[in-house]
């Protein structure tokens, strides 16, 4: 008959190996107790609330039908590259004298 001590080793009887993955399990529980009491969980619910509605929205459709009707922005000059260079150079300008 097989007793349970021959299943459950003592520490100092297990093979390196084992004991190094021991400690390497130890020091990631610690870690993760370490960031989880550390991490703003308010923060966390936002982000996942955000994916789960963005993910909705993307299951129905509304976000391809909103890039449809906004593509005329890409042809408006208010937004091409050449008016925000314009206006980063006039702020340039304008904020050159007061520095």
């Amino acid at each position: 008959m097989i007793t349970s001590s021959t299943h459950t080793p003592f520490p100092e009887r297990l093979p390196v190996d084992w004991r190094l993955f021991q400690i390497c399990i130890t020091i990631v529980v610690a870690s993760v107790r370490d960031v989880a009491a550390k991490t703003p969980w308010q923060l966390l619910f936002f982000a996942f609330g955000i994916d789960v509605i963005v993910d909705g929205l993307q299951q129905t459709g509304l976000i391809r039908f909103l890039a449809s009707e906004l593509a005329f922005v890409n042809q408006c000059p208010l937004f091409s590259p050449a008016a925000g260079n314009a206006a980063c150079k006039s702020t340039q300008s304008l904020l050159h004298g007061r520095i």
